[in-house]
């Protein structure tokens, strides 16, 4: 069938503020027209004073009526800063994010990693991906105790233009990471050609991929008296990826 290509299993002015140290001091009815350096006091946040700002511990607080709130460089959620924990967890937070590299995290915000996101399917988070022509055995990267790739960019896309194979760590923290489904796509040219949906709770990063597992099959007719690959056989799956969920890819032999 010789497919080729990827299995898939994103002029300034300065600022001025005055400063005032005691409740005593705060003007709650001027407005400030011009900028000035923003300076730390004990000012409470009222409805008269909505819109004042001050600066405390590192951060700039703007008050919205009833309580100071963060703007210090607030990073958007789901980038090296500020992670999500999966890409459904990122699309909840920004409906409208598009298919891309993002950062998650998988209990530490401190070690986030980056990873591909289909957000256009609802945000699934690819895992896995095997690159045909790459010399090495599928199923021995998938099975290592080692992640392939992960930090490359460059491999965080469903092309095969970066000539590994990639792996991240969440197939090494299969259980704890918790997907409940996985979806196992052949690519040709960027296009998905065939797809193969899983449930996988409960399981572990190797036995989800069965046929009593399947859930979907678009475009295909298996039964349970046909053979269906294991992960560690040649037909296997070269691409997963997950939606609090899992996205895989078979390789198909070329030929």
């Amino acid at each position: 069938m010789g497919y080729l290509g990827v299995l898939s299993i994103l002029l300034t002015s300065t600022l001025c503020y005055t400063t005032a140290y005691h409740p005593d001091e705060c003007n709650y009815s001027d407005t400030y027209y011009n900028i000035f350096k923003i300076g730390k006091h004990n000012c409470d946040c009222q409805a008269k004073s909505a819109g004042q700002l001050k600066f405390d511990q590192g951060k700039v607080l703007v008050c919205d009526g009833h309580e100071w709130k963060s703007l210090q460089y607030e990073e958007e959620y789901g980038s090296r800063k500020n992670p999500g924990f999966s890409c459904e967890d990122i699309k909840a937070s920004a409906n409208q994010a598009a298919n891309g590299v993002y950062w998650i995290t998988l209990s530490d915000s401190k070690v986030a990693f980056p990873v591909y996101c289909d957000m256009a399917a609802g945000g699934w988070t690819m895992v896995f991906k095997a690159v045909s022509g790459v010399d090495k055995r599928v199923f021995d990267t998938y099975n290592s105790a080692h992640t392939s790739s992960e930090k490359v960019i460059a491999a965080l896309d469903i092309t095969n233009k970066h000539r590994d194979h990639y792996k991240n760590r969440i197939v090494l923290n299969w259980e704890d990471f918790g997907a409940s489904e996985a979806r196992v796509i052949v690519f040709k040219d960027g296009n998905p050609v065939k797809e193969l949906k899983f449930n996988t709770q409960g399981s572990d990063k190797l036995n989800w991929f069965s046929f009593s597992r399947l859930v979907h099959s678009p475009g295909l007719t298996l039964n349970p008296s046909r053979r269906m690959c294991s992960l560690s056989q040649d037909c296997t799956i070269v691409t997963s990826s997950l939606t609090g969920t899992t996205e895989a890819v078979p390789l198909m032999p070329d030929g």
